[in-house]
This record gives structure tokens, sequence and C-alpha cells, in this order.
């Protein structure tokens, strides 16, 4: 497995253009929660974001700084992030969640993102199922993975399923991922068209999960009551939604009192 920092930053493009698709980024604020060396925050701004970097190391500032003197830096901690609601309209987890190692410390870095980020949050997080391999070939490369180095923080797909199932249930997830040259379990002449590849299953080695709100007319919920409303009214409640005038409106008349056409859609939802 090729894991030199060109290669690891050159595979979290792959899987950030692809995640931030649908994100307005001309103008739009973003928040890097944990800085690493394979995420650039200069390439981020030059797509036109206002990119902030908060991080808990004291040395990182300098070091963000000199590489991208237009990023923005912060010190502090994921889950007590010095920001007001909705202070951002987007964020990414660069790493973070599983790098603490207490559920209540997920949760809280989980929902400090949340709290901060009005539109959408971006998790990153390495695929455990690899973890054994990332580790020998970072230790074969002499290189140290991300801001917390040797620990080389990974999270199984089911552990960070739960993990929002519990934190965020009426929130849209997205799953991403992308695999490294070199890893992998097909054949190389297999692998090789799909290896730049951003897949959406949580396959490869590097995964990214998208999360957004869903929106009040299109959650499931909102469907469901008016599908059970729609129901209703089809297997004879039409009295239920337009009261004793119904009589009146199936005459042909149409009776004093009885809602008006505005009321009655908006009594539906619609």
């Amino acid at each position: 497995m090729d894991i030199r920092p060109g290669t690891i930053a050159s595979a979290q493009r792959v899987l950030l253009e692809r995640a931030m698709s649908g994100w307005k980024a001309q103008g739009a604020s973003l928040l890097v929660v944990g800085s690493s060396w394979e995420l650039d925050p200069d390439w981020l701004w030059r797509r036109g974001f206002d990119v902030t970097i908060i991080d808990r190391a004291p040395d990182f500032s300098g070091m963000v700084r000199a590489a991208s003197p237009k990023v923005a830096c912060r010190l502090g901690a994921p889950d007590a992030l010095p920001f007001e609601n909705g202070s951002f309209d987007y964020a990414v987890l660069n790493h973070q969640l599983f790098a603490s190692r207490d559920e209540g410390g997920r949760q809280d870095i989980l929902q400090e993102a949340l709290r901060v980020a009005s539109r959408s949050i971006l998790v990153l997080e390495w695929n455990r199922l690899f973890s054994g391999r990332l580790r020998s070939a970072a230790a074969g490369n002499g290189a140290s993975l991300l801001s917390c180095g040797t620990a080389l923080p990974c999270a199984y797909p089911w552990e960070m399923a739960s993990l929002f199932r519990q934190c965020c249930p009426e929130r849209k997830t997205a799953w991403l991922s992308t695999w490294l040259p070199g890893e992998g379990f097909l054949p190389g002449k297999l692998l090789r068209p799909v290896q730049s590849a951003c897949l959406s299953l949580p396959l490869g080695v590097l995964i990214g999960v998208r999360i957004d709100w869903r929106s009040a007319t299109g959650s499931a919920l909102s469907l469901l009551d008016r599908a059970k409303q729609s129901l209703r009214i089809s297997a004879g409640g039409r009295e239920e939604v337009l009261g004793n005038g119904v009589q009146g409106t199936l005459r042909g008349g149409s009776p004093a009192g009885s809602p008006s056409r505005e009321r009655r859609q908006g009594s539906c939802g619609t």
C-alpha cells in the first residue's frame, strides 16, 4: 500500500470533491476540525470557501499560516468548539470522532459540529477493516498519520452508523469511500479502474460521511403523514376533513361556514 503524504492527499481530494459537490462553496464559511498534513486548507480556500481550522495542538497554527496565509486558525477542543450556534455553513470533522476513546466523547464531538454548522457536515475516518495494513505501511514509509500521530484512530463502518443513529437520527447521511494505490482485495487489473474512484459504500480505506438536514417537506415522516391523510380521505374520511358541511358539498352546494380551499389544503400539509 502506498501511504506517502501525496498519495493520501490525492485520495482524500477525490473523496472531498465528491462529498462537497452539492455544497455552495463561493463565499460559504467552512470549519475544519482537526489539522493534518493530508488535508490542504489552501485547496479548500481556492474552491471558494472561507476556511477556519481549529485544533487543540498549540503549534498547529504557525504551520497552517505558513502554508495557507488566507486560512483562519483557532485553538480549541473538538468537544467544546468556541463558536456560536450556526456560525458556519459547513464543517469537516477531520479524523476526530474516533480519536476519542469513549462513546460519550464521540457524541460530544459530533454534536458540537452539528451545532455550529447550519447546512451540512462531513465526517472523515479511516476504516478499521484496514487498520493493520495502514499501520504497517505507515511505519514502513516513516509517515506520521494525522495530527494524532501513531495512534491512528480508525472506525468500523457499523460503529459510525450507530453513532449517527444515536446523535442525529433526523439527519440524512450519504456514505462515500476511496482506496489508496496498492490497496484492495481485487487483482491489479481489476482494481486499477476503481482505485481512483469514489464509492457510495464504506468499502474503502478512507470513509467520508456527509450529514445533511432533511427538508421539512421531503422527510420520511412528513411523507408518511401525507400518505396517511390521503388514504383517510379516499377511504371515506372526507367528513373528518370537511366537517358537517360535507353533505351540502356533495349535493352540489357550498355550505355556509365551510372551510376555504386554502385552509383545507393547509390542514393536509400541502
